[in-house]
């Protein structure tokens, strides 16, 4: 079981070596685009800021999938499903990545609390199962914690730490890994730089672009090191202030200079009032 383990792992390391502020086990299509960096937290600063009220109720349904490297035995998805309602978000999605021979399913629920205008606190755990043909399924979960805070009115600071109670699934501990970054948010461009650190493994770094092209598009970019990712993609529809809301579709081309070239595509769409 060991072996299958540790082959998993370099897998999933492979998918996800990108840095994250407070990342969803399976990159959406947009996190993919900027070279793995979530920007859930920044949103929800911009959010806040843009309403002095706090926001409204709302729920928002993701669909996300993929193939890693062309290759048929990594190919996943996820459901992710979240309600938002004043300063709080609670968000649960499943994510599953592999073939019928070997095969590994998130379970993850998080919640995302804002503290004034200006910082956001978020805590999840994810249940991790991996199963392989001939083997037991083994389990394990996971401890998360995240904060992003606002200075400056344009400047995010962000940190992370993942698996904070190092699990042990197989008999091997899921290193615990920490995240530090900064965002700048303006109106049409967003620009960011984030650092990650693996328990055992090398630093990595990661730079991302995203501009609003339009009101309903926008294009992005990324580039990671350790491994050395680069990563484009687009956004097109989205929801506007008000109902009726528009879909939004998220594609993503990443490219390993020895793997090759994974694909990504998610469907957003929201449903509920913006304000109450």
């Amino acid at each position: 079981m060991r072996s299958v383990v540790l082959a998993a792992a370099v897998l999933l390391l492979l998918a996800t070596a990108a840095p994250a502020a407070f990342e969803r086990r399976w990159p959406d299509g947009r996190s993919a685009a900027t070279a793995g960096i979530d920007l859930v937290l920044c949103d929800r600063l911009s959010r806040t800021a843009r309403e002095s009220e706090g926001v409204g109720r709302r729920i928002v349904v993701r669909c996300s999938g993929g193939e890693l490297y062309g290759l048929a035995a990594a190919r996943g998805g996820a459901l992710s499903v979240e309600r938002e309602s004043g300063r709080t978000v609670v968000r649960g999605e499943v994510s599953s990545l592999g073939s019928p021979l070997y095969r590994e399913t998130t379970l993850g629920l998080a919640v995302e609390q804002c503290v004034g205008s200006e910082s956001v606190v978020a805590v999840g755990a994810n249940a991790l199962g991996i199963t392989a043909d001939g083997y037991e399924g083994k389990w394990a979960i996971g401890i998360d914690a995240a904060v992003a805070r606002r200075v400056l009115g344009r400047f995010d600071l962000l940190a992370s730490l993942e698996n904070l109670n190092e699990p042990t699934i197989g008999g091997d501990i899921v290193a615990r890994t920490a995240t530090c970054g900064i965002v700048l948010s303006m109106d049409r461009l967003t620009l960011g730089l984030v650092s990650e650190r693996e328990a055992g493994f090398e630093a990595s770094s990661a730079l991302l672009i995203e501009a609003d092209v339009t009101p309903g598009a926008r294009v992005r970019a990324g580039f990671a090191t350790a491994p050395t990712v680069t990563s484009i993609g687009c956004g097109l529809g989205g929801a506007p202030a008000a109902p009726p809301y528009i879909p939004l579709v998220d594609l993503a081309l990443s490219w390993h200079p020895r793997l090759g070239v994974s694909t990504f595509v998610t469907l957003t769409m929201q449903f509920g009032a913006e304000r109450r």
